[in-house]
């Protein structure tokens, strides 16, 4: 287990730009027990009429948005957006992404894959407007929080998405 102090010292060096405590609202920053990451102002919208298929990618099914302001989601629709944060993942760590209740209570999943040992890069997040009713994200404040867990014995991470600095489509 991890104290907060220990976890604090670890996360400076793995995060860039790192916040030493949380800060704006909806927050963003170190917390109690995980790291408040911050919405991007880079969002891949789906174009409507396409079939996805994980097998096939292409990224001409998405139409790339850069939006400095408020952000609109769509009722019932998503959109890929990232995080400001450039993470490295040390060996023994493992990262879970979590959405945040502010927007949670308004219909909004944010939805990203664990953050493995040695995975470095900008945490892409899928995030879904499951409400009636449109929804707004911020750009420049707080999306989600990672919560991070000790791993023993964890091989480095290899997988596809490695050192992602931009959205990168399935």
């Amino acid at each position: 287990m991890l104290s907060r102090k220990k976890l604090a010292r670890i996360l400076m060096e793995s995060i860039t730009p790192f916040v030493e405590e949380k800060v704006d609202f909806p927050s963003r920053g170190f917390g109690h027990c995980g790291y408040d990451v911050t919405l991007s102002t880079e969002f891949w919208v789906p174009k409507e009429g396409v079939i996805f298929d994980p097998l096939q990618p292409n990224q001409e099914h998405f139409e790339k948005v850069e939006s400095p302001g408020p952000f609109v989601i769509q009722p019932n629709s998503w959109v890929l957006g990232i995080t400001v944060e450039y993470i490295r993942m040390p060996r023994n760590l493992v990262g879970i992404c979590l959405g945040k209740s502010t927007y949670a209570r308004l219909g909004l999943l944010v939805n990203a894959t664990p953050l493995e040992p040695s995975w470095d890069g900008r945490l892409v997040l899928e995030l879904a407007n499951l409400g009636r009713n449109a929804l707004v994200v911020h750009p420049g404040k707080g999306i989600a929080q990672i919560l991070f867990f000790h791993v023993k014995g964890a091989p480095p991470y290899e997988g596809r998405y490695q050192y992602q600095s931009r959205i990168q489509v399935p």
